[in-house]
């Protein structure tokens, strides 16, 4: 007979247990005396079973009715579980309360779809943070126009400013200067930009300054050397006078300055 009583307890006890941690909203009931080693309460009540004296008014029953189990479990319970109402009853202190998470998402923003006209927007029953999108402009038609607008607790304000951003000011990293991305900083070489790099030399002098060549720089002969008295600055045409040779002089009449070595052949017609 103890083994039935036995095998009924248990099936009793697992069905209230489980009838309990549904009501209360909890995963398991842990059972702890004076501080000591927490243990389930459902191996706590096993244990209990097999100790005919700790059954208390359970022990003089021939049969345990469901009834008879709630009572004892209760009143097991009522003595060594305390209930509280808020977390920190159960030593959660670092839980956020409902307050604090209504508080947090009374200002987030919900989208809750899309409108084709700003005038169709709602005008009652709107939470702080609600969000819609108008597809056009204007009060009806087609023109484009994708703007949001978020409850603020008395008028809809758009968010463009927020959503929106000019980029006209910008361009895309795929753009190039002189076949180099700009995804990255740009260097350009002297070969980039088909210059020459200032390390070139003219006749021995660096670009990296002006080049001033002077005669000497290309195997030149000034122009203010003389040949004969006359300066290289422009053409010069010597004369026999000038290398002090003859003149040979050709005429009907001989010339007016006709001087000492000049030769003149008289040409008789």
């Amino acid at each position: 007979m103890a083994s039935v009583k036995f095998a009924i307890l248990q099936k009793k006890i697992d069905g209230a247990i489980r009838d309990l941690m549904v009501k209360t909203h909890v995963e398991n009931i842990v059972f702890s005396v004076d501080g000591g080693p927490e243990k389930l309460l459902s191996t706590v009540l096993a244990e209990i079973l097999t100790k005919t004296d700790a059954l208390g008014n359970l022990a003089v029953k021939d049969a345990v009715t469901y009834a008879d189990l709630a009572i004892e479990l209760k009143a097991a319970l009522d003595s060594k579980a305390e209930s509280g109402t808020s977390l920190a009853d159960y030593g959660i202190l670092d839980a956020y309360t409902k307050t604090q998470i209504d508080t947090m998402l009374s200002g987030a923003f919900t989208f809750k779809g899309a409108k084709d006209y700003y005038n169709e927007l709602p005008t009652t029953g709107n939470s702080v943070g609600d969000v819609w999108q108008v597809r056009y402009s204007g009060t009806s038609g087609t023109t484009l126009w994708d703007a949001e607008f978020a409850w603020d607790g008395e008028a809809w304000i758009e968010l463009g400013s927020i959503f929106n951003v000019d980029l006209s000011g910008y361009v895309q990293e795929t753009r190039k200067i002189n076949g180099h991305s700009l995804s990255s900083d740009v260097v350009l070489t002297a070969a980039d930009v088909s210059a020459v790099p200032t390390t070139r030399t003219i006749n021995n002098k660096s670009l990296a300054a002006n080049v001033e060549l002077t005669a000497s720089d290309v195997g030149a002969v000034p122009t203010t050397r003389t040949i004969n008295g006359h300066a290289l600055s422009s053409n010069v045409t010597l004369s026999a006078a000038d290398v002090g040779a003859a003149r040979i002089l050709y005429g009907a009449v001989p010339p007016g300055d006709l001087g000492e070595g000049d030769l003149f052949i008289q040409i008789i017609g």
